[in-house]
């Protein structure tokens, strides 16, 4: 679960120095006022005055998350925040502050998931996520003891989601942001959608325990909404429950209000479109450093999207981008941690918190920053720092933007498999798709969604219901960088599909198609396929083209490895079930539930491609 991993990550980064903070900082408790009157609990951790401290000012920068999975503990005497902020914040004694965002735990309000950035307010008391943001910054700067005046804000998922926001805030004591994961879209591409399709297991089990209309106003305990008895098998278990219709009928009874909300907006609607924040996201003032992982079964969407949109619309602030081989949030793992994960993505992490995001923060936030970073130029904050996954020595790479200057490779369906030249003769690769049997995301049996299906290292079964293609050896390194995209020409004897595109590679023979190393995956529903607000039905038997793109890969390729792609219709029970009748599928019977056959065609005029990005120098 999302909220767990980030609540596992906070919990390790603060016991690594917990011990220390009741000795040098205290702690504070506010109930800040909105410009509605409503007011938002907020825990603030000051520094002590200490006459043998190595700093030389007394006065310090504030770095606050707002979140809204609760500040515990509670009470003054608990000095334990609950944020994740590296021991580089803590060893230079920034000032930090931890808020609940309306409605959640001991503040004040009415909670909604995702609310809407109002770019156009109706009066001087309507507010936002904007406007608490910088109704908070003007109290701290002007009440809490011993700060220097800049403020900076972080948040990993959700809460990296109330980061983003603030990137719009204009209140001038802001000057750095880092949107972490952020959930930038929660229909396209982050959570709890891809493409329109449902992320059955995550939406199904973070929502029973999250976001139930409280009763009774401000409390330190949430109530959940239901309890899923998976047991320790989630595909029969998700497989038994049937049509998405009864999530709501067995388990949470009209309790859950976004649940009722996805139901209601099965398309891309104004619902989905005011809560996406790409779209919001425009002269951007204080500086951003937006941070995500290559491995990132959650938020991998959101740190993209919203980095190009900066990129599309700036303003003063500067756009910076880091992507690593993290899973959710991993980029804040210590040392500690090499016990539970594995140690190159440890190594990444201290790299990350060392020389990236505490100079970005500090050379922000500190006038005397520059004598004490040294001579690291992560300072400008202007380009992108990126990992390429297949590189052993941990060193990271910077362009001057993402991605780099590339050139179009494109591998089309051929009879053979796949080829570099588009193919004369025409064809099919047929195979069947049965809601009754759906390919499971993950081999074996699972309780909990396994972040591992995003790794590369494990090698995965071809399975009844999929089609693999494999390319000629590669006779030279090929490095790509940047977003793929995905071109089918298929048909189909159902009215809708889903379709699955997995790119990866094969390391020895290639009939050996259990040994495919998967590197980027993704679901395209395809009744979205002309529009994402206006579906429209697949025409049995008819030639249908399905574009769409799969999130961004730096990854070599080596000398002498064969590309692979893999498609299939089900991915379950990661992706709910596409019945493959065209119908709202949150309302689906079962008997909408058939067998369709589908074909990936090739040929001259039909030609299935996935087109990668190479770096332009190969």
């Amino acid at each position: 679960m999302r909220w767990l991993v980030g609540f596992m990550l906070v919990t390790v980064s603060v016991v690594a120095h917990g011990q220390d903070w009741a000795a040098h900082y205290e702690k504070l408790e506010y109930r800040i006022p909105m410009r509605d009157g409503v007011k938002l609990y907020t825990a603030v951790y000051v520094p002590k005055v200490e006459n043998a401290s190595p700093l030389v000012d007394k006065s310090h920068p504030i770095l606050m998350e707002r979140t809204p999975y609760g500040c515990h503990p509670y009470g003054t005497k608990q000095v334990s925040p609950h944020f994740g902020a590296s021991k580089q914040f803590f060893d230079n004694r920034y000032i930090i502050v931890n808020q609940d965002v309306r409605g959640r735990f001991m503040s004040e309000g009415d909670f909604e998931d995702v609310r809407p950035i109002k770019e156009h307010r109706s009066g001087p008391t309507d507010a936002d996520e904007v406007t608490d943001t910088y109704d908070t910054i003007e109290f701290l700067v002007h009440n809490v003891p011993r700060n220097n005046g800049r403020v900076g804000i972080a948040g990993i998922s959700y809460p990296g989601g109330y980061a983003a926001m603030a990137v719009m805030c204009t209140h001038p004591a802001l000057k750095a942001v880092s949107p972490q994961a952020p959930t930038g879209d929660w229909w396209r591409g982050d959570d709890f959608h891809h493409n329109g399709a449902l992320m059955l297991q995550d939406c199904v089990e973070f929502f029973s325990g999250f976001g139930a209309k409280r009763e009774g106003g401000p409390s330190e305990e949430e109530r959940p909404t239901a309890s899923i008895p998976r047991g320790d098998d989630a595909y029969d278990f998700y497989l038994k429950l049937g049509p998405l219709s009864n999530v709501d009928k067995l388990y949470f009874k009209g309790k859950q209000p976004f649940w009722n909300n996805v139901a209601k907006h099965p398309n891309y609607d104004a619902f989905w479109q005011a809560r996406s924040l790409p779209q919001h996201i425009r002269n951007v003032q204080p500086d951003v450093l937006w941070v995500g992982g290559w491995y990132d079964a959650e938020d991998q969407y959101g740190p993209l999207a919203c980095y190009r949109a900066m990129k599309a619309r700036p303003g003063k602030g500067s756009n910076g981008l880091v992507m690593g081989p993290w899973f959710h949030g991993c980029w804040h793992l210590s040392e500690a941690d090499k016990k539970d994960y594995p140690a190159w993505m440890v190594d990444r992490a201290s790299l990350f918190k060392e020389t990236i995001e505490f100079p970005f923060f500090d050379g922000r936030l500190r006038a005397d920053s520059l004598s004490r970073v040294g001579q690291h130029d992560w300072l400008d904050g202007t380009d992108a720092t990126v990992f390429n996954t297949s590189d052993e020595t941990g060193q990271s790479n910077r362009f001057p933007t993402w991605p780099p200057k590339t050139a179009p490779f494109r591998l089309y369906v051929a009879p053979n498999g796949l080829a570099m030249k588009r193919p004369v003769a025409s064809g099919s690769f047929t195979y069947e798709s049965d809601p009754a049997k759906p390919v499971p995301y993950y081999p074996g049996m699972l309780a909990s969604r396994n972040t591992a299906y995003m790794l590369p290292e494990k090698m995965e079964p071809e399975e009844a219901g999929t089609v693999t293609l494999v390319a000629p050896k590669l006779d030279y390194d090929v490095t790509v960088a940047g977003p793929l995209e995905v071109d089918l020409y298929v048909k189909s004897t159902g009215t809708d599909a889903d379709f699955i595109v997995r790119v990866g590679e094969l390391q020895g023979s290639p009939t050996l198609l259990s040994s495919v190393r998967f590197h980027r995956s993704d679901v395209m529903r395809a009744k979205y396929r002309g529009s994402l607000t206006n579906p429209t039905p697949l025409r049995p038997g008819k030639v249908e083209r399905v574009r769409f793109r799969l999130n961004d890969v730096f990854h070599t390729f080596k000398n002498g490895t064969r590309l692979a792609v893999r498609i299939q219709s089900s991915w379950f029970p990661l992706v709910d079930r596409n019945p493959q009748t065209f119908c709202d599928i949150y309302q689906a019977r079962p008997q909408d539930f058939v067998k369709a056959t589908q074909s990936i065609l090739y040929g001259p005029e039909t030609p299935t491609s996935i087109t990668l990005p190479l770096l332009s120098s190969q």
